[in-house]
């Protein structure tokens, strides 16, 4: 049902909405606003306006001041309080467009990204800078580390991860220029403390030459540094030194013509004989030039006095000596040293010298000196050039005391007539001989029958004693000197016979028998058992000869049934009695070995008589096998002396050595080496062949307890040899 109210209510509504727009249309146009036909109460502006309040403005352009984004022209934006493009944009004069990358073509800088610059119409970093992709940025200088030429600065290059000047220029802090050539005709003339150099200027010296710089090397450090700088005529540039401080540093001017010119420097307070390394190089305005490097020797120089020479004894034959000889080291240096001996009051006398090479040799050992000597010692040192001035002698010293040398002028005999009496004298031992201080002489005898020591007082320089003994016999006496530290000397041993003939002197041996004499006591043993066995008289054969003298052989041929067994009671064999008869008119006393059996050795000790084995005698045969008739004869001799004299002798019983177990070979090495007789014929070299040859080892080692069964081989291999012969 339709409401009366209802029609009022709506023309109402319209009246009044109509009346509203009406009036609104009416303050738009007042205010210059267009399209005001929003049903909203504000006013609408135009595309190129923008509304503030209640009235539209006109947009603004570039850079115009500005409050908010809308009052800027599409697609300008209020930036910092002005219209603007958007960030890597540039304003064209009537929109905003990207910002060009580097080399892309431009009118104005606004038109290139971030720092590039437009330059001759293309966007360009500014000079001295380089584009890293997204910015300019400083180009670099030498030496540092780059990726492309055109990251360094000009003319530079990225060379080997570096920014660098081509070869042979130098960066100066601002370009890159060329370094001087090297200097020509260099020469270099050494003494032993300074060195001449002299050169010429380089070819290419690129610009003027400001000076040269002359450094001096040893090992590798600089000691001398040389600078020869312009002083007149050239450009002013400040040339400092490069080596450290504590170098010799010598500056020294030049006019500019005089660097232009040959030049000869020398450089001093250098050391002899050291190898050094002399840098020379030109300096124009790119700085030091291309070095010139020579090696080069001092010269050798005559060497200082030595100093200081000492000298300490080490033993009684040996010196130690040492000196000092002030450095430098004057070139290859040889010492000379002289040795020089004291006696007693008389001056220097010089005996040997001795050389050493090296200069820090400065040590030697003298040997083989004499035993408490008195020496002293100088020194001279020599190179090349010369010898120095011998030095100051050293303090005297005197070697340690060692065994003294044997007595002399010992003697044996019988005083006067009286048969019973015997005299033994001696002297001290030669100076040189005597090695020490002598403190007292001991001489063992066997007058009594067995082995006796005296000992008597080392007063005097002569001495003499008488002993009472029974004639007839044989006696051995030994003498030595002993020292004041109880080292034992040399001992002198002579062979006593005490004839009861008043018109005829006593027979002495020095050392013990002639050969002869030896064989003849084997003939001796052989006819002291045939005496054992009663058998005697049969063997003693007519035909003997002396081998002493010719009233020796009266003697003795009178009183040979009286000596035969008198050896034994003085301890020695009977062999020797035997011996000392000798056998007349007989060539060739060896001739009666021909007849000897094992068994006839009944003197000789059964500990010396064991048997062979197989294995040593299958050996000896082998090595007799290779020697000639003479050589086993001469070899069965030597071989019977060995057994009488060094094998089967008496022996003291404080020095007892069991003989039986010792070594065949060392035995006999020992008798070759000190034989019983005066002047003594060498060995023959097959001899010591032979001998070395013996077995020392294993089953066929032979041993002394094999001596008599090893001679009777000896025997039996020269007899088959003869018999080879007939």
């Amino acid at each position: 049902m339709f409401h009366p109210y209802a029609a009022l209510f709506a023309f109402s509504f319209s009246y009044f909405t109509g009346l509203w727009l009406t009036m609104h249309a009416l303050l738009c146009k007042r205010s210059n606003a267009f399209n005001c036909h929003d049903p909203e109460p504000t006013c609408a502006c135009s595309i190129q306006q923008y509304c503030r309040n209640t009235n539209c403005y006109q947009k603004k352009s570039i850079d115009v001041n500005c409050n908010a984004d809308n009052e800027c022209i599409s697609p300008l934006q209020c930036t910092a309080e002005t219209c603007q493009c958007a960030m890597n944009q540039y304003w064209t004069g009537s929109t905003c467009s990207a910002e060009k990358s580097v080399n892309e073509t431009c009118t104005a800088n606004k038109e290139c990204a971030s720092t590039l610059n437009c330059s001759s119409g293309r966007c360009q970093c500014s000079t001295n800078q380089y584009w890293t992709g997204s910015a300019c940025t400083a180009q670099k200088s030498v030496s540092v580390n780059c990726n492309a030429d055109r990251e360094c600065l000009r003319p530079m290059t990225c060379a080997g991860g570096t920014c660098e000047c081509a070869i042979n220029h130098r960066w100066i802090g601002l370009t890159c220029v060329a370094l001087s050539g090297v200097p020509t005709s260099v020469t270099l003339s050494p003494k032993s403390r300074s060195i001449r150099i002299s050169w010429s200027k380089p070819v290419e010296s690129q610009s003027t030459i400001q000076g040269y710089r002359v450094r001096v090397l040893l090992n590798s450090e600089c000691v001398v540094e040389v600078l020869l700088v312009c002083s007149t005529g050239c450009t002013n540039k400040l040339i400092q030194h490069v080596c450290s401080a504590d170098t010799r540093l010598v500056r020294e001017s030049r006019r500019s013509i005089e660097l232009m010119e040959p030049i000869s420097y020398e450089i001093n307070q250098l050391l002899p004989y050291k190898d050094y390394i002399v840098w020379l190089n030109a300096i124009n305005h790119g700085g030091d030039g291309n070095i010139s490097e020579t090696s080069v020797r001092t010269d050798s120089e005559v060497p200082q006095k030595p100093l200081n020479v000492s000298a300490s004894v080490v033993s009684s034959n040996e010196v130690k000596v040492t000196w000092k000889l002030q450095g430098p080291k004057p070139g290859i240096t040889t010492y000379h040293i002289k040795v020089y001996e004291l006696v007693l009051n008389a001056e220097p006398a010089f005996v040997r010298g001795e050389n050493v090479t090296g200069f820090d040799k400065q040590i030697a050992q003298f040997s083989g000196l004499e035993a408490y000597w008195n020496y002293t010692f100088t020194v001279v040192a020599t190179t090349d050039k010369g010898s120095s001035e011998e030095s100051d002698t050293s303090a005297i010293v005197t070697t340690y005391q060692d065994a003294p040398g044997k007595v002399t002028n010992f003697e044996i005999k019988r005083p006067s007539t009286i048969s019973t009496t015997m005299e033994v004298s001696w002297s001290i031992p030669l100076l040189k001989d005597r090695n020490g201080i002598i403190k007292e002489y001991k001489i063992n005898h066997n007058i009594s029958g067995t082995t006796t020591t005296e000992t008597i007082a080392g007063k005097y320089e002569n001495f003499q004693k008488l002993y009472y003994i029974t004639p007839d016999r044989h006696y051995q006496i030994e003498i030595y000197a002993v020292n004041a530290i109880n080292q034992a000397g040399e001992i002198l041993r002579k062979m006593y016979y005490a004839s009861s003939a008043i018109g005829t002197q006593p027979q002495v041996s020095s050392k013990g028998y002639t050969i002869e004499t030896v064989v003849g006591a084997a003939v001796g043993c052989v006819v002291f058992s045939g005496i054992v066995v009663g058998l005697v008289c049969c063997l003693i054969r007519k035909r003997r000869r002396n081998i002493i003298s010719k009233r020796a052989k009266a003697k003795h041929t009178q009183e040979e049934s009286k000596i035969g067994c008198q050896y034994g009671e003085v301890g020695l064999d009977n062999v020797s009695a035997q011996q000392e008869l000798g056998i007349k008119d007989n060539k060739n006393v060896y001739d009666q070995i021909d007849r000897i059996s094992t068994g006839s050795f009944c003197c000789i000790l059964s500990a010396f008589a064991q048997k062979l084995s197989e294995e040593q005698l299958t050996a000896l045969k082998i090595n007799l096998n290779n020697l000639k008739k003479e050589q086993l004869d001469y070899l069965s001799k030597t071989k019977f002396e060995c057994l009488m004299l060094t094998i089967d002798m008496p022996q003291k019983n404080e020095e007892y050595v069991d003989m039986s177990k010792v070594g065949l070979k060392d035995a006999i090495e020992s008798y070759l080496y000190d034989p019983p007789y005066e002047h003594e014929a060498p060995t023959p070299d097959w001899l010591q062949i032979f001998v070395n040859a013996l077995p020392e080892d294993g089953d066929s080692r032979l041993i002394c307890c094999h001596v008599v069964e090893t001679w009777v081989t000896f025997h039996k291999t020269l007899a088959n040899k003869r018999d080879q012969m007939l």
